[in-house]
């Protein structure tokens, strides 16, 4: 099997990835190789090219159900590579952007339900200590009806990796990938003027976003500043190395901050909804409904001290001093 200069597999048939049991995570080692000169669309589609390869290496991992981790890996690769196109989307032709979209779409989509039931059941022990034991015979029950679920999903999501249709999609993902159009002139621009542009850029969408969000903010704007802070995270993540390390790691330690507090408040709603679910369905007892309702609002009560901690967060995360910082960072080149 052949290996990249950056040590990432470059040749990733179907029966290479899916042989053997994977027992470690995959993780990029030495980051993209990058040159701040080379051409946008290049290091765009070598990034794009690399996530995709460590999410298909989670596959085994899948597979052989060893560990969570590796849905919740294969799924953070495959956002990494869909954020970085839209991010970037005007360095592809319209017509290889929607195809790239919506390929990647469509198979990020089959782990969703395995996803959502294994976040609630890792949860399993921190919802039975905060409920009261009169209410814990219910929860024994709920999870025993989330395990058979997950079971499913499972399976279904077996099915999808191993069927010819997925591993077609997955060859022409790869192989498009590495045949860049270089088709727009922004595409021939220097990968580092054209990042800076775009961080500074992501930072004020944050900062807009952030705008007075208070206690009576609805849910769905609080929603959209998480996934403003997710876009930012991933352009100073997967562009890194373009950058001095120590300047860049204080303003990702600032908005890792923000954003633990942004993924708190969002899973206690997302799950909140999941519960309400649970509760809709037939087989749902009177004590199954009594522990739902227990959790539901212990959550909510959890939520609204998140969103008083995203509201002091998000604050400091567009004072003068951060701002600041980001200019002095990614301020340097100009058009």
């Amino acid at each position: 099997m052949k290996q990249s200069s950056n040590g990432e597999l470059s040749d990733l048939n179907p029966s290479s990835r899916l042989t053997g049991e994977q027992r470690e995570l995959p993780k990029l080692k030495g980051g993209f190789a990058l040159d701040p000169e080379q051409p946008a669309e290049a290091a765009v589609y070598r990034i794009a090219h690399s996530l995709l390869q460590l999410a298909c290496r989670c596959e085994p991992g899948i597979l052989a159900d060893s560990d969570p981790e590796f849905v919740h890996q294969y799924r953070v690769n495959l956002r990494k590579c869909r954020s970085l196109i839209n991010l970037f989307k005007k360095n592809f032709s319209a017509q290889r952007y929607r195809w790239l979209k919506t390929k990647l779409k469509i198979v990020a989509s089959r782990t969703n339900e395995l996803r959502d039931l294994d976040v609630f059941l890792l949860d399993k022990e921190n919802y039975r200590e905060i409920l009261p034991k009169d209410l814990q015979q219910g929860l024994v029950a709920i999870y025993h009806r989330i395990e058979r679920r997950r079971n499913t999903a499972l399976k279904q999501v077996a099915v999808a990796l191993i069927s010819d249709s997925y591993q077609q999609q997955i060859g022409q993902l790869l192989r498009t990938l590495q045949e860049p159009e270089f088709c727009r002139k922004q595409s021939q621009r220097p990968i580092r003027q054209l990042v800076c542009k775009k961080v500074l850029a992501q930072y004020k969408k944050v900062c807009h976003a952030g705008e007075g969000i208070d206690a009576e903010t609805p849910d769905a704007a609080i929603h959209q500043l998480r996934i403003e802070c997710k876009k930012l995270r991933y352009l100073l993540e997967l562009f890194g190395e373009l950058f001095a390390q120590k300047p860049l790691k204080k303003v990702v330690k600032r908005l890792k901050k923000l954003q633990d507090n942004l993924g708190r408040f969002n899973d206690y709603a997302v799950q909140r909804e999941f519960l309400d679910s649970l509760g809709q369905g037939r087989k749902t007892s009177p004590e199954q409904l009594a522990s739902i309702h227990g959790l539901t609002a212990v959550l909510y009560s959890r939520q609204c001290q998140e969103r008083s901690l995203v509201v002091e967060t998000i604050v400091g995360f567009t004072q003068e001093s951060v701002r600041e910082q980001f200019q002095q960072l990614f301020g340097l080149l100009k058009d």
